[in-house]
């Protein structure tokens, strides 16, 4: 193979403090397994979050709050990147951006693993997901009812015009308040 083969492992981010300055729990659950999978593998570690609209305070994008505990971790292996929007297929475009002939690993929450996977197929193929490596974080669970709503509606948002992806946002938030993924 020609080229760059490193490998890269992405860690998809969660949530935020309710004050949106730091990296919430299952964000950093998340990092862990990302940081533990690139220990064990050798792989790059790929953070790409954008900052949240919900929160115009926040001091530095998700990725550039992972980046900085890694280095706090004493973990330098690490490509920041920022997304074009902020989501899961954001993060995935700017992770595809990044070339590379070695193999490709995405870390997230188990149920949130089969959604990144079908936006990838969304996004990039059938084929093309095959050769992506999918691991996921132990101890990330789904554990509110607002939680499990907020994920059928992204689950919608995969399939859905960017007009009707903006009327679903807003049904959310009349129902449930500010989706500022924070518990």
């Amino acid at each position: 193979m020609a080229g760059d083969e490193r490998d890269l492992v992405l860690w998809l981010a969660n949530n935020l403090t309710e004050d949106g300055q730091e990296l919430g729990t299952k964000s950093l659950i998340r990092l862990v397994a990302a940081w533990s999978y690139a220990r064990k593998t050798g792989a790059t570690i790929v953070v790409a979050a954008a900052k949240s609209k919900d929160f115009p305070t926040q001091p530095m994008t998700m990725a550039e709050m992972a980046a900085k505990q890694l280095a706090d971790w004493g973990h330098d292996k690490v490509i920041v990147l920022e997304a074009d929007e902020f989501n899961t297929a954001g993060e995935l475009r700017a992770f595809m951006s990044v070339k590379t002939a070695g193999r490709r690993t995405v870390v997230s929450a188990e149920w949130h693993l089969s959604r990144a996977r079908a936006t990838y197929i969304q996004l990039y193929g059938k084929r093309a997901a095959s050769s992506i490596r999918w691991e996921p974080a132990q101890l990330d669970t789904l554990d509110s009812f607002r939680g499990h709503a907020l994920e059928a509606i992204k689950w919608l948002y995969i399939y859905l015009p960017k007009w009707l992806q903006a009327l679903a946002v807003r049904c959310y938030r009349l129902l449930f308040g500010n989706p500022s993924w924070v518990k």
